[in-house]
C-alpha cells in the first residue's frame, strides 16, 4: 500500500510522492507506454495499454488502433509483470500504476 498512499515529507518539509517499490518489469512497462503521452496518448489510454490482457475480447481492436497511432512497437506483458499483477488483485495493481503515471517513478530513498 505504500506504493499508493506513502507520500512523505523530507527534512526540508517538501512533500514527495510514494517511493516506487515495483518490480523492474512493471516499471519498464509503465515507462515504455508512458512515453506515448508525449505523442498525444491520454492517461487512461496509457493505463489501458499497460493493463490490457492479451486474451480479452477486444484486444484485436486495441492492437489495430495501437498500430495506427503508436510510434513504437507493441510489447506483450512479461511473465514477471503478470506474476506481479496476479499478486496485486482487487485493483491494487491498477492503483499502483496510476500513482506511478501521475507522479512519476520515484526511486528516491526516504
Amino acid at each position: 500500500m505504500k506504493n499508493i498512499n506513502g507520500f512523505y515529507i523530507d527534512d526540508e518539509q517538501k512533500i514527495h510522492p510514494p517511493i516506487t517499490n515495483l518490480p523492474d518489469a512493471v516499471i519498464e512497462r509503465i515507462e515504455y507506454f508512458n512515453e506515448l503521452r508525449e505523442d498525444g496518448a491520454t492517461f487512461l489510454g496509457v493505463m489501458q495499454l499497460i493493463l490490457v490482457d492479451e486474451n480479452c475480447s477486444y484486444i484485436k481492436q486495441i492492437l489495430e488502433e495501437y498500430d495506427m497511432f503508436a510510434t513504437k512497437p507493441w510489447i506483450p506483458k512479461s511473465k514477471e509483470f503478470r506474476e506481479w499483477e496476479d499478486k496485486n488483485s482487487f485493483g491494487l495493481a491498477d492503483a499502483q500504476i496510476a500513482v506511478a503515471l501521475l507522479y512519476g517513478i520515484n526511486k528516491g530513498i526516504k
